[in-house]
């Protein structure tokens, strides 16, 4: 069953793909973390696809809240 609730803060593709090349880590093998980044990415998409039917009878539920929640630190 997909958990919804999250206590942590996810980290987005874009965040991800930040970090990496301001470290430097692409010098190695760029092609690798683009890749993982675009996994990253393509699980991220198949979570909204889930959680917009978990909550879809939910109308106080918003892809905003869901974002803000998951993704967005304070």
């Amino acid at each position: 069953m997909f958990n919804f609730k999250c206590n942590t803060m996810k980290q987005t593709a874009v965040e991800f793909l930040w970090d990496m090349l301001s470290k430097g880590e692409f010098i190695n093998d760029p092609e690798e973390l683009f890749n993982q980044a675009k996994e990253m990415e393509k699980n991220q998409i198949k979570d909204a696809y889930n959680i917009s039917w978990v909550l879809r009878d939910k109308p106080y539920a918003t892809a905003d809240k869901y974002y803000n929640e998951t993704f967005k630190s304070k």
